[in-house]
């Protein structure tokens, strides 16, 4: 099944509410990996250790969205939804605990203000996918 991006919103906060003028997101599901080898191996064995999720959310910077925007600053620990297409009942999310890391805003000549916020999980948990319940 394929999932059209402009459906995509982000959900952040308990209880969740949707930022204010999502462009796009973006979140990588890393795994570190430790190495280890012997005398006379030719290839190294590599198993993994923990797992990081990190990305960052591209806005159009909107001041009135206290609850949403608003609540992203660097050290805050948010609750985040991040849907990449559809909210409908069995449609796939990413859902956990995400510390804020950084927060840019920028201003360019003649275009809107965009803000763009970074995150990485901040619990054991991780931010997994879940599937919307069923109203």
């Amino acid at each position: 099944m394929k999932v059209h991006g402009k459906d995509g919103i982000v959900k952040v906060g308990d209880p969740a509410v949707t930022m204010a003028e999502v462009g796009s997101w973006n979140m990588d599901d890393d795994a570190e990996t430790s190495s280890g080898w012997s005398k006379g191996d030719v290839n190294t064995t590599n198993e993994t250790t923990v797992k990081t999720q990190t990305g960052s959310i591209e806005l159009l910077f909107d001041p009135t969205d206290t609850a949403g925007q608003g609540a992203a600053v660097p050290g805050a620990e948010l609750d985040v939804e991040l849907y990449p297409g559809t909210q409908e009942a069995g449609a796939v999310y990413y859902g956990g605990k995400a510390k804020i890391t950084s927060v840019g805003i920028s201003s360019p000549k003649g275009e809107y203000v965009s803000k763009t916020v970074g995150f990485v999980n901040s619990d054991g948990a991780g931010i997994t996918p879940q599937t919307v319940a069923a109203p």
